[in-house]
């Protein structure tokens, strides 16, 4: 005899038009897609801003789709299968077993719920092209591309060093205390952040190596110094619209000035997610030793993108 049964959530009752949905989602496929990828506090929220601006693209931050989301399906597909299998080979022994869900069924869950997320943070319906910006994208940019075959990717890389300083001061921002027990002196945070670098970059300069027509890598500091050209670079990979009037306009959206509500870029304000906006402000921060502490690390990562010591 069946054990008592667990009262169960309400199921929402919400009326779904499943037509319409996937006729939606079939549109949405048929977009230029593109998925920005970076370490952390790279640059790629202000890529996304002067993307955004585009009138041919709309892009959208952050979903951690296949960073967060994949993995909590993936266990809630295993929890499932394993009490199907259980039922299969207990209860009904004697029936046809009911299916598991295998890779391709998971697979199209997880594409199906990027494809509904990006269509309901972006402006899907107008733009021709598409994009997400999660930072540990660059960590699954192989998995983006075997789920959607034609989308393209953008890796933003920044200096290590300056990643470090803007990480510990984002960090001291929003999580004071955890960060204060964890690390004590930026000096402390060194080693973790050399380490998680070295292997951000790789993986995206593998990706790129493997996938170079489908791969862009955009300089932080290129975009500081000559942000015009950086996006006509951007632009062209992505095909729209390059014309002076769409760079001046993307490029206007994306001034320090205009983000910040006004400082000039280098006016630091710590408790702003936009604490300072320039390039190798490593050297107030970062002494000789410890400059010396993350090249011991991430010297040879460093060597390779053309950072300079």
């Amino acid at each position: 005899m069946a054990g008592p049964v667990a009262a169960a959530k309400p199921v929402p009752q919400e009326r779904v038009d499943y037509q319409d949905l996937h006729a939606n989602i079939e549109k949405f496929l048929a977009k230029d897609l593109f998925f920005i990828g970076a370490h952390p506090k790279s640059g790629t929220t202000w890529l996304q801003v002067m993307l955004n601006a585009h009138p041919e693209i709309s892009c959208s931050g952050e979903g951690h789709f296949i960073n967060r989301f994949a993995p909590l399906l993936e266990t809630a597909v295993k929890t499932h299968n394993q009490l199907i299998a259980r039922k299969n080979g207990s209860i009904f022994r004697e029936f046809k077993p009911f299916p598991l869900l295998g890779q391709h069924e998971f697979t199209y869950l997880v594409a199906s719920a990027i494809s509904l997320m990006m269509m309901r943070a972006t402006d899907f319906q107008r733009a021709r092209v598409i994009g997400e910006k999660t930072p540990d994208n660059v960590l699954h940019f192989a998995q983006l591309a075997a789920i959607f075959p034609n989308a393209k990717f953008l890796h933003v890389l920044r200096d290590g060093r300056d990643c470090v300083v803007s990480t510990w001061f984002h960090n001291l921002r929003v999580n004071p205390e955890e960060t204060q027990r964890r690390y004590q002196t930026m000096h402390d945070f060194i080693t973790f952040m050399a380490k998680s670098w070295s292997s951000y970059v790789d993986r995206g300069l593998r990706f790129q190596a493997a996938y170079p027509q489908r791969c862009l890598t955009v300089r932080y500091e290129d975009m500081v110094a000559n942000p015009r050209d950086a996006m006509r670079a951007v632009f062209q990979f992505l095909s729209v619209d390059v014309s002076l009037a769409v760079l001046r306009r993307c490029v206007e959206a994306g001034k320090f000035e205009t983000m910040s509500g006004g400082r000039q870029p280098g006016e630091e304000n710590r408790a702003s997610f936009l604490r300072q906006g320039m390039p190798e402000n490593w050297r107030q921060h970062l002494t000789s030793e410890d400059n010396k502490a993350f090249l011991d690390i991430a010297g040879n990562v460093m060597t390779r993108v053309g950072y300079k010591s």
